[in-house]
């Protein structure tokens, strides 16, 4: 029984679902709504004393809010004992109704993403007070061998008997599933699900996919392909060979829809996409793989012009096309609402992709067009609302996934053919500059010992191998970096790129640094065209502007370029979060950091660009802690290593950062999003 936001004991239907998570069925809900909960009615329940509940759970998201309830007299009334986890916090012991007298209430146990945890809740009535004890820990760990809380509830007003059930609030995914009550599995609802997945849902006319239909009931989960019956629409774009598993093959560009039947049970609709096949270039393709061709594909994009031109890759693998060129359409293709283009994009509140949020219809590039040179064709394929794969829809803008994009791809038009090794010049901007991966100064980078943790650079590269799209501003930016891409929060985008960063310095062969030196090198060039082109992170509050500005000054190092290792001094503090949030204190503002002295360095949400009268330093110091000192740790230390801190220009960060890693524990979220980066800089800063 579920029952409706804001601890309502109102019955609202629809927050939760069955669902095939991996290969059970799950109790599960993505509705953001605050404090909703479902509650267990089988017969009896309410009466329930004296038991051991078991079960496992998990969150998609950091700031999930996820949990069960126990001993509920749900409802009825609002009173239950509750093992949670809120918005970046541990799983803690909470009573509604009635409270909590004494013991440990906190077990610890901070939740990663994506991750199952078990729980065994063991309540007890001792005649005077209720006992409760509880662990949690990570599905294939061993459980604790002794309670993580142990707690007694001794008020007048303490529960004894009652049902169980979940609770849910804030972004996510979230899932339950293998309840159980005394060794006993609660059943979950009467259910029969159909699915079909596919291996791929972006091909290319040629390509081939397998299909997989599964059915679920009552806990089982099992593949009924060869008995399903499957349809496609439209018939002509792809051919269909039925068998387990079935086989799909592309046979003309389009948008194809898969629905599944089985047992007359419908499955949802699938959908997938046939890209047009690149047409074969007319000379031999070299490493620049360069010649002719009406139309080029990359990421699942095609740009089709009115005939020929020659074309080529630049080093990172983008396209390029000399102009002027004649592009007739672009797949998939603007339908009045989503997947857009836009040309030499500048950094700014609105854009041409997508007409449901910020949108712009005076930067959208309608085709056919003819385009001079040099220009970047920048086109993106729109994630739909309700499409099977989108993301989760925002709180901030109803009804649009975030985010909106699902990927993007760069065509730049060239007045020559550029040099085989060539970079691709910014997407951003007018202002297009050259450079060549045989100027990549590898040899400069230090050859330090790896730390425990060391990723690959084969497991690295998939993060940075599309482009960075990233000129929208402010909130506004998670709706628009596309997911296949980026991330789209500051916090993951610095994390990310700094770990990379970071392997650079270590004693790997100079021929897999170089590999991973040209994707980051692309993105640093490409921020260095957002700079130009207006970009100021530095006033997005929160944890949303981080990590702009070290990918510049990396590629300026490595390409030896003055101008992109000038951005400290040629760009005011707004350019940067980092730099906008960090300054040394000051007389004027020590009363509000208690515990620091004048001239310490500092943290302030709007440091350097007050928004508004209802603003003062330090703003919401949540952010402090969970979302930017904890992301900066790699790029502050590889700057260190490569003595760029002058380069840099903003000493209050360096000095900031190492106050920061001092204030949590080793291991904690909290220091370093990057347990990679946190033991590199434990133990190379001092060194540095």
């Amino acid at each position: 029984m579920d029952t409706a936001p804001k601890n309502s004991l109102a019955p609202k239907e629809g927050l939760f679902d069955v669902t095939i998570v991996g290969d059970a069925l799950a109790l599960s809900t993505e509705s953001a709504e605050p404090d909703i909960h479902t509650h267990y009615a089988g017969e009896g329940s309410g009466a329930w004393s004296n038991y051991e509940f078991r079960g496992r759970m998990r969150a998609s998201e950091r700031n999930s809010g996820i949990g069960v309830t126990f001993l509920s007299s749900y409802p009825n009334a609002k009173a239950y004992y509750r093992i949670a986890r809120k918005e970046n916090e541990d799983f803690a012991l909470e009573a509604h109704g009635t409270k909590i007298s004494d013991g440990v209430v906190e077990t610890g146990v901070v939740p990663e993403p994506d991750t199952w945890y078990e729980f065994a809740i063991q309540v007890s009535d001792t005649g005077a007070e209720t006992s409760i004890q509880a662990s949690i820990w990570k599905a294939g760990d061993e459980e604790p061998a002794e309670w993580q809380i142990d707690a007694v509830d001794a008020n007048d007003t303490r529960l004894t008997q009652g049902t169980v059930g979940v609770w849910s609030a804030a972004e996510g995914k979230k899932h339950w599933t293998r309840f159980e009550i005394d060794g006993e599995l609660l059943p979950l609802p009467e259910v029969f699900l159909v699915d079909v997945e596919a291996t791929t849902t972006s091909l290319t006319v040629g390509d081939e996919a397998e299909l997989r239909v599964y059915a679920a009931s009552n806990g089982e989960r099992y593949e009924v392909t060869s008995n399903a019956k499957i349809e496609i629409a439209p018939a002509q774009v792809v051919e269909l060979a039925t068998g387990s598993p079935a086989k799909l093959v592309a046979k003309a560009p389009g948008a194809v829809t898969v629905l599944a039947t089985f047992d007359d049970r419908p499955s949802k609709v699938l959908s997938l996409h046939v890209a047009p096949k690149p047409q074969a270039v007319s000379t031999p393709a070299g490493p620049a793989e360069s010649g002719f061709a009406s139309s080029v594909t990359q990421h699942g994009i095609t740009w089709t012009f009115d005939r020929e031109y020659e074309v080529g890759r630049f080093v990172n693998g983008d396209w390029w096309v000399v102009g002027p060129v004649r592009v007739k359409s672009v797949t998939p293709g603007w339908d009045g609402k989503h997947h857009g283009s836009m040309i030499d994009p500048k950094y700014g509140k609105n854009h041409g992709y997508d007409a449901r949020f910020n949108f712009d219809a005076s930067l959208r590039a309608s085709f056919p067009k003819t385009v001079e040179p040099t220009s970047s064709i920048v086109s993106v394929v729109s994630w739909k609302s309700g499409e099977r794969g989108a993301p989760k829809a925002g709180s901030t803008l109803k009804g649009v996934p975030r985010p909106a994009f699902r990927r993007a791809a760069v065509l730049t038009v060239v007045k020559a053919p550029p040099a085989a090794d060539s970079f691709r010049p910014t997407y951003a901007g007018a202002e297009k500059r050259f450079h060549n991966a045989s100027d990549l100064a590898i040899e400069a980078l230090p050859t330090l010992s790896p730390v425990a943790g060391t990723p690959t650079i084969d497991e690295m590269m998939p993060k940075f191998q599309k482009v960075w799209l990233d000129h929208v501003d402010n909130w506004v930016t998670r709706y628009a970096c596309p997911s296949e891409n980026l991330p789209n929060y500051g916090r993951e985008i610095a994390a990310h790129y700094n770990a990379a960063s970071l392997l650079l310095v270590l004693d790997l062969p100079d021929e897999e640094k170089r590999r991973l030196a040209i994707h980051l090198v692309q993105i640093g060039i490409d921020y260095y065209g957002l700079m130009k082109a207006g970009g100021e992170w530095g006033k997005n509050g929160g944890g949303l502007g981080s990590g702009r500005k070290w990918p510049t000054l990396l590629a300026g190092f490595l390409l030896d370029d003055a101008k992109m290792l000038s951005i400290g001094s040629d760009f005011s503090l707004p350019m940067a979060q980092e730099d906008c949030q960090t300054f040394f204190l000051t007389a004027a503002k020590a009363s509000k950091y208690p515990g620091r002295k004048v001239g310490d360095a500092v943290w302030g949400e709007h440091a350097c660009w007050n928004p508004g009268p209802h603003y003062s330093d330090p703003g919401n110091t949540n952010y402090q802690w969970c979302c930017t000192g904890n992301a900066w740790v790699g790029s502050v230390l590889a700057c260190r290593i490569l003595g760029l801190e002058d380069a840099w220009n903003h000493p209050p960060l360096f000095a900031y950062q190492d106050w920061f890693m001092k204030q949590s524990p080793r291991g904690d979220w909290q220091r370093s999003w990057s347990q990679f980066c946190e033991n590199m800089w434990d133990r190379y800063r001092s060194e540095y």
